[in-house]
């Protein structure tokens, strides 16, 4: 009888507990998914794009293939300007383009791309700021 008893506390656990885990490996997904939203760039689209009343926009999803396949360190700042299209602003004294990215994920803030040149016009460095 003992056993039985045993036997029925695990099932009762176990039938709460499946469910309760597919729920929450399922949110961990959804919410890791929302964050990579991958999309290959195209130079036209990330020219012509504006954010939305709440802040998004195309450049979220672009940035990724953007920084992998379409950017390299060394390249002059006309190269840069040609591909991505004039900067939303600049930080002069960093030597910095930067562009608006919009709300990416779940970020509440307005994020950046920005792009850094050494003294000779050459990329240094690129990265996505979060706002």
């Amino acid at each position: 009888m003992r056993s039985n008893f045993q036997l029925n506390k695990w099932l009762i656990i176990a039938v709460l507990l499946v469910p309760l885990i597919t729920t929450i490996a399922t949110g961990c997904q959804f919410f890791n998914g929302a964050q990579s939203s991958n999309a290959t760039f195209r130079s036209q689209t990330w020219k012509q794009a504006t954010l939305d009343e709440k802040g998004n926009g195309p450049r979220c999803n672009m940035v990724e293939d953007l920084m992998k396949n379409h950017l390299r360190i060394g390249m002059s700042e006309d190269e840069v300007i040609e591909i991505l299209g004039k900067p939303d602003f600049t930080l002069k004294q960093e030597r910095t383009l930067g562009y608006a990215l919009g709300r990416c994920g779940y970020s509440i803030d307005i994020d950046e791309f920005r792009l850094i040149f050494d003294a000779t016009g050459k990329l240094q460095q690129f990265s996505q700021v979060q706002g």
